[in-house]
C-alpha cells in the first residue's frame, strides 16, 4: 500500500490550485496553504480529489483517508458507462461516531460527455461547494444522536431515513449496490455485515448519460485522519438465487432475512405445525417429516429484506419449528442450554498441538457432540480448564448458530484460522484460554445446571504417534473415556465431524475375560480385557469357600477396578462372578464374567533376595543375567504368573532359549520364571541390581562386586557368582553358571569358627553380617524391637541384612526379641564418644596365597565402641590427606579383640567371615603402616625380604609383646583370631640366643600343643641381624627334615613347627634337634641348638 499509488494502470494529469476558487480566509501572521487537488487514472476510472491525503490499496480497490492537512477532503471517480445493466459495488466505511465535526457524505450521479477527468473534477468541486446540480447525496452521522441518513436530490425535498435498520450515528462499514439504469430505476441500497439491507433511494437517471460518477466528502477533526475508506467498481449483475435465513427472536416470533437482495416481496414460506424435535433425529431426515402446512403471514421489518411473523404457538426451549421455502427445508431452533444435563454432551476430539497445520487449522480445539434432543446456544456455556472458567463467544464476523441434536461443535483458542459460514463447523472461542498442554490435562464444559461433561486426556492416548498436528478422537460419543476408546484420528484430524461411523447395535452381550490380583493391602483388583464403563458401579459377586458376598467395583486409575470393602486371604480360592456390566466402548453391550481364581499376595520387601548374578556379557550366550529367589513361605503373585517359594526368577536381556547355546536344554527346564529385560546392562567390577514388580514397586535390591567370586582369577571368565551356604562364591556348575536352578553345595573350605554376627552402620542404615543359624524368617519386622524392616544384601561377598529405612538419630539400636546375641550393641548409638577406641597393629598379610586376599588386623585396647575414628595409611611420611577410613561401614568393635579387615573378607584364607570389609592401603613392597585409632598413632614397618618365601605367611605381633615375626608356614596367618602366644619357658642360658618355648609337640592334638614355638633373641649386634635360618634335624637319620627362614626384627625372631617335614609328611614320633643361626649382613653366624619331642597317637 502506498500513498497516491495507482491500481493496475494509472497516470497523473495535472495539479490544480483551487484556493482562489474556493475562497480563503487569511490568518494574521501566517500564510494559508491551499489544498492540492490531482487527477489519477486507475484502470478505466479517473479519480479527482486531494489525492495526497488518501492511500490506495490495490488489493481491496479501496481508498483510505490518511489525512495530514485540514479538510474537508473529497474524492470522486468517474468512468464511461457500458450498458443499461451496469451494476456498481460501493464500499463506505466510517469508524468514528458521527457528529457535526466528524461526518461523511456519499454522492453519485450520471453525466453527459466523454471527458472522465473533467467529470470527476466537476463532481468533486460540486461536493466541495455543497451544490447539488445533479445526482444524489447521502449524509450520515451529522449530529451524533439518533442520526438519520439524509438523502438529497435536485428539485426534491430531502429525505430522512431513520436508524431502525442501520445505526447511522455509530461507526459503520456498509456495502452498497447502485443500479443507475435499467428496470431497477436507479435503485441504491446499503447492506451491513449481518446481511441486513436497506433500499436508500430509487432515483432514475437519463439512460443516454455517458458517464457515471461516485465520490465521498469527509469532514473530520485532527485526531481522526485515518478512520474513513471509500471505493467502487463495476461488477456483473448477480444471477444467484436469493438465500432465505430464518431466526427465532422469541418463543413465538420468527424473522426472515433474504440475503443478496435489497427489496423483495415477502417470501412464500410454509410452516409444518405438528413437527417438533421431541427425539433425536438425523439431520438428513428433517425434510422427510410430514405435517400440516400453513403459509406464514409476514409483516415488513425495519430493513428492506427482513420480515417477521408470529407463530401459532411458542417453540419450547431446545425444540424447533420446521419450515419449507421453494425446495428448501428450514429448521428454526430455540436455545435449550438451560435444559442440558450431565451426559447430554460428549467430548469427541482433542487437538492439543496444532502445529504443523496438516489436517486442520492451526488452532488448539476441543470437539463435542450434542447427544441431547435439544438445540442450544453454545455461547451460553463455559469452558473450565484447571479451575479457571472461560466464557464462550462467537468469532468476529460470525453470526449466531444453534447446535442441533447430533451435531458437532468446536471450542477453540484462536478463531482466526477457522472458516465461517453455514457450511462450516460451529466454532466458538474461549476467552483468555491459552490452549492445551501436550502431556494431558482435565477440561470440562459447564452449563446453567452445572458441569455437563469432562474429559481428562493423557499423552499416552496418542500411543507412538507424534502429537504434532494430530488429534485424538473417541471411537463412539457414547463410550467412556479410556485409552482403549481414544485413538489418533484416522484422518489426522476431523474437526466438526465424528471420526468413526456408527456402532453395531445388534450384539448385546460379549464374554470378556479379566485379570485379577490383590494389592499390598490385599484388596482385590480387576482388569477386564474389554474396558468397563466407568460411569457406573458394577456389582461383583465373590464366593470364598461357602460364603458369597456382593461388592461394588470402584474405577481405579482408568485401567482397572477395585472391590470396595473386600480383603483376600493369601492362597484362598475364589469364585468371582459378574452378571452384567456395561462396556466402555459399547455402552449398550454387557460383559458377563464367571471364573475361579486363587488369590496370591504381591511380593513385598524381604520376600526375595538375590541368588545369582552373571555380571559380564557372556562370550557365547551374548548376555548377562540376574537370578532372584522367593525366600518367603507364600506363593507370590507376579503379574499374571505365580511364583512359588523356593523357586527363582531370572532377568536377562535374552530369553531362556538363547542360553541353550551354552547350557544343555534339559538343565534349563527347571520350574521358575524368566523375564526379558531389554535394558539390563551390568558391569564386571561392581554395581547394584534392583527387582521391581510388574506394577513398578521395588521389592528387592542388592549390590554385587568381584568379591562374590571364590578366587580373584574367576573374574572375567564367563562365570557367575552364587549365594552359597557361608557366603558368595563362584558357580561350581560345569557351565560356570546355573540360571533358574539353585546350586546346593556347602562351601568346600569350612570356617575356623562359627560365623558370628558383626554389626555396623552403612550409609545411615543398620547393617549386620548374618551369623550362623540366621535365615530369612529372622528378618521379619515383628521379631525386632523397635519394629524394623530388613532387606537382604551382600557386601563385598558377605551376606548381610540392612534396614530399609535410615536409622533415626537417638533411636535405640534394634534388638532381636528371642536371640539376644543378635541384638545390635548400644555402643553403635551412644553419644559418649564410643568411636574413640584405641587400637594397635596386630597382624599383616601382604602376600596371600593364590586365590586368596590380603588383610590387615588391629587389636583394640581399653574399651569397646565403633570404628568411625579409625584411619590408616601406608605412606612412609604420611600427611593428614594420606589417611583413609578403614571401612565404608562404621563397625562395632569389642575391647581387647583382634579386628581383621580385607577388601574381600570371604577370600581370606582359612576364614570366610573372620574379617570385615575394609579399604586397604597399598601393601606392595616395604611399607611403613600408620594406624590412627581413637586419636592414638601406632606404626609398624613391614620387613625386608628375609630369604623365606612370605607367600601365605603373615607378619604378626608375637603374643602381647612388642616383638614381631613371620608366622609359621602352618597356619601361616590367624585372621580374626589370637596371634601365636609365647609359651612360658626357662630363659635361655647366658650367651644362648635360641629358646625352645615348646619342648613337646603333639601333632594329633593329644597330650600337648600341636605347634611348637621357637624364639631367637640376639645379645649383640641386634640391628645387623636380618633373618634367622632354622631347621629340624632327625638325629637317627642324620638328615634335615625341615628348613625355613624367618625375618628378624631388632634381633628377635619367632617361628613355629607343626611336625610336618618339608615334603609335606608328618615326621615319625621321636626326639629332634632344632637348630638356628643368624644371618648378619648376609653372613651365617654360629649355630644354636635345642631339643623337641614329637609324640605319636
Amino acid at each position: 500500500m502506498g500513498k497516491g499509488k495507482g491500481w493496475r494502470v494509472f497516470r497523473w494529469v495535472d495539479v490544480l490550485g483551487l484556493g482562489a476558487w474556493l475562497g480563503t480566509c487569511p490568518v494574521p501572521g501566517a500564510q494559508a496553504q491551499p489544498p492540492a487537488f490531482d487527477s489519477l487514472q486507475v484502470g478505466s476510472t479517473w479519480w479527482w480529489g486531494d489525492l495526497d491525503q488518501w492511500t490506495l490499496d490495490g488489493e481491496e480497490a479501496l481508498w483510505f483517508l490518511d489525512a495530514t492537512s485540514d479538510g474537508p477532503h473529497v474524492l470522486c471517480g468517474c468512468q464511461a458507462t457500458t450498458s443499461n445493466s451496469d451494476q456498481v459495488a460501493v464500499h463506505w466505511r466510517q469508524q468514528v461516531y458521527g457528529s457535526s465535526a466528524n461526518r461523511s457524505e456519499l454522492f453519485f450521479a450520471a453525466l453527459q460527455g466523454d471527458d472522465a477527468v473533467d467529470a470527476a473534477r466537476q463532481c468533486g468541486l460540486s461536493a466541495l461547494g455543497d451544490s447539488l446540480a445533479s445526482g444524489v447525496r447521502l449524509s450520515a452521522g451529522e449530529s451524533g444522536s439518533s442520526d438519520s441518513l439524509r438523502v438529497e436530490r435536485p428539485n426534491a425535498p430531502p429525505l430522512a431515513l431513520g436508524g431502525t435498520c442501520h445505526d447511522w450515528a455509530s461507526p459503520f462499514e456498509l456495502e452498497g449496490r447502485w443500479r443507475p439504469f435499467g428496470s431497477d430505476e436507479g435503485s441504491f441500497d446499503l447492506q451491513d455485515g449481518a446481511g441486513r439491507a436497506l433500499c436508500v433511494v430509487q432515483h432514475g437517471f437519463d439512460a443516454e448519460a455517458d458517464m457515471i460518477c461516485l465520490g465521498i466528502k469527509v469532514t473530520r477533526t485532527a485526531s481522526h485522519g485515518q478512520r474513513w475508506a471509500f471505493g467502487w467498481h463495476h461488477e456483473s449483475p448477480s444471477t444467484s438465487q436469493v438465500a432465505l435465513q430464518l431466526t427465532l427472536e422469541g418463543p413465538q416470533s420468527v424473522h426472515a432475512l433474504a440475503s443478496g437482495a435489497s427489496e423483495l416481496e415477502p417470501p412464500e414460506v410454509f410452516l409444518h405445525q405438528d413437527w417438533a424435535s421431541a427425539q433425536l433425529q438425523p439431520l438428513d431426515a428433517l425434510s422427510e417429516v410430514a405435517g400440516v402446512q400453513s403459509l406464514v403471514p409476514w409483516e415488513p421489518g425495519s430493513c428492506s429484506n427482513i420480515w417477521s411473523a408470529t407463530l401459532p404457538q411458542p417453540v419450547a426451549p431446545g425444540e424447533a419449528a420446521l419450515f419449507s421455502h421453494l425446495e428448501d427445508t428450514l429448521v428454526v431452533w430455540r436455545d435449550g442450554s438451560s435444559l442440558l444435563l450431565q451426559g447430554d454432551l460428549a467430548f469427541t476430539e482433542v487437538m492439543a498441538d496444532p502445529t504443523p497445520a496438516m489436517h486442520a487449522p492451526e488452532s488448539t480445539y476441543l470437539e463435542l457432540v450434542n447427544l441431547s434432543p435439544h438445540a442450544f446456544d453454545p455461547t451460553a456455556l463455559w469452558l473450565e480448564d484447571s479451575g479457571e472458567f472461560h466464557t464462550l463467544s462467537w468469532p468476529e464476523g460470525a453470526h449466531a448458530r444453534p447446535v442441533p441434536p447430533g451435531a458437532c461443535w468446536l471450542v477453540v483458542d484462536d478463531a482466526g484460522p477457522w472458516p465461517m459460514g453455514d457450511g462450516q463447523p460451529v466454532v466458538v472461542k474461549a476467552a483468555g484460554w491459552s490452549g492445551l498442554r501436550d502431556d494431558g490435562e482435565s477440561v470440562a464444559i459447564v452449563g446453567p445446571q452445572g458441569e455437563l461433561e469432562r474429559v481428562t486426556f493423557h499423552e499416552g492416548w496418542w500411543n507412538d504417534v507424534p502429537q504434532d498436528g494430530i488429534s485424538v478422537s473417541i471411537l463412539s460419543p457414547l463410550s467412556c473415556d479410556h485409552p482403549s476408546t481414544w485413538k489418533p484420528d484416522p484422518s489426522g484430524a476431523s474437526p466438526g465431524r465424528l471420526a468413526w461411523p456408527g456402532q453395531d447395535l445388534e450384539i448385546r452381550a460379549v464374554h470378556s475375560p479379566l485379570n485379577l490380583w490383590v494389592d499390598d493391602n490385599l484388596h482385590l483388583h480387576l482388569t477386564p480385557h474389554l474396558a468397563w464403563d466407568t460411569r457406573t458401579a458394577p456389582t461383583v459377586h465373590v464366593m470364598d469357600g461357602a460364603i458369597q458376598r456382593a461388592f461394588h467395583a470402584i474405577p481405579h486409575d482408568l485401567d482397572h477396578w477395585k472391590l470396595e470393602g473386600f480383603h483376600a486371604r493369601p492362597g484362598s480360592k475364589l469364585h468371582v462372578r459378574v452378571k452384567e456390566v456395561l462396556a466402555c466402548h459399547h455402552p449398550w453391550r454387557t460383559l458377563p464374567m464367571d471364573t475361579m481364581w486363587t488369590a496370591h499376595r504381591p511380593a513385598q520387601l524381604g520376600d526375595i533376595r538375590l541368588s545369582e548374578v552373571l555380571s559380564e556379557h557372556h562370550p557365547v550366550v551374548g548376555a548377562e543375567f540376574v537370578e532372584w529367589l522367593n525366600v518367603s513361605d507364600d506363593t507370590l503373585a507376579w503379574g499374571q504368573s505365580c511364583w512359588p517359594p523356593g523357586q527363582t526368577l531370572v532377568e536377562s536381556p535374552l530369553p531362556k532359549s538363547h542360553f541353550a547355546s551354552w547350557i544343555p536344554t534339559e538343565w534349563l527346564n527347571h520350574p521358575g520364571l524368566w523375564t526379558v529385560q531389554d535394558d539390563l546392562r551390568l558391569t564386571n567390577a561392581k554395581g547394584t541390581v534392583t527387582l521391581h514388580r510388574p506394577d513398578g514397586a521395588k521389592v528387592a535390591s542388592s549390590s554385587y562386586s568381584e568379591c562374590g567370586f571364590s578366587h580373584p582369577e574367576d573374574v572375567g571368565q564367563g562365570k557367575s557368582a552364587v549365594w552359597g551356604d557361608l557366603g558368595w562364591r563362584t558357580s561350581n556348575s560345569p557351565w560356570g553358571m546355573s540360571p533358574g536352578w539353585l546350586e546346593h553345595q556347602i562351601d568346600s573350605t569350612p570356617p575356623l569358627q562359627p560365623i558370628q554376627p558383626k554389626w555396623g552402620i552403612h550409609e545411615g542404615h543398620w547393617l549386620m553380617v548374618m551369623p550362623v543359624g540366621m535365615d530369612e524368617k529372622d528378618l521379619h519386622p515383628e521379631r525386632w524391637s523397635p519394629t524394623t524392616d530388613w532387606e537382604l544384601d551382600w557386601l563385598h561377598g558377605l551376606r548381610v541384612m540392612r534396614s530399609l529405612e535410615p536409622r533415626d538419630p537417638g533411636s535405640p539400636p534394634p534388638c532381636h526379641k528371642s536371640r539376644a546375641a543378635w541384638s545390635f550393641p548400644t555402643e553403635l548409638e551412644q553419644a559418649s564418644d564410643p568411636s574413640l577406641v584405641v587400637a594397635r597393629w596386630n597382624e599383616i598379610l601382604a602376600h596371600p596365597t593364590e586365590g586368596h586376599d590380603a588383610f590387615l588386623e588391629v587389636h583394640t585396647q581399653g574399651h569397646s565402641g565403633n570404628t568411625s575414628s579409625w584411619f590408616w595409611s601406608s605412606q612412609d611420611w604420611p600427611e593428614a590427606d594420606d589417611f583413609m577410613p578403614v571401612s565404608e561401614v562404621t563397625w562395632h568393635v569389642s575391647a581387647q579383640t583382634p579386628v581383621c579387615f580385607a577388601q574381600c573378607p570371604a577370600r581370606v584364607q582359612a576364614s570366610h567371615v573372620s574379617c570385615l570389609p575394609g579399604h586397604l592401603p597399598s601393601l606392595h613392597g616395604s611399607r611403613n603402616l600408620s594406624l590412627l585409632a581413637g586419636g592414638a598413632l601406632d606404626e609398624v614397618a613391614s620387613p625386608e625380604s628375609t630369604g623365606e618365601d612370605p607367600t601365605g605367611r603373615s607378619w604378626m605381633r608375637v603374643g602381647d609383646t612388642p616383638a614381631w615375626g613371620i608366622a609359621p608356614a602352618r597356619p601361616g596367618s590367624t585372621p580374626g583370631a589370637a596371634n601365636i602366644q609365647v609359651a612360658s619357658a626357662p630363659s635361655p642360658s647366658s650367651g644362648s640366643r635360641l629358646s625352645c618355648l615348646t619342648n613337646t609337640l603333639a601333632p594329633f592334638g593329644t597330650h600337648g600343643p600341636s605347634t611348637a614355638l621357637f624364639q631367637w633373641e640376639a645379645t649383640e649386634d641386634a640391628s645387623h641381624v636380618s633373618a634367622i635360618l632354622h631347621g629340624v634335624l632327625d638325629p637317627g637319620l642324620g638328615e634335615v627334615v625341615f628348613q625355613d627362614e624367618t625375618w628378624a626384627w631388632e634381633g628377635r625372631a619367632t617361628w613355629s613347627w607343626d611336625g610336618i617335614s618339608s615334603d609335606g609328611n608328618l615326621v615319625p614320633p621321636g626326639t629332634y634337634v632344632v637348630w638356628a643361626q643368624a644371618l648378619v649382613d648376609g653372613a651365617r653366624q654360629s649355630v644354636e641348638k635345642c631339643l623337641v619331642a614329637v609324640r605319636g597317637r
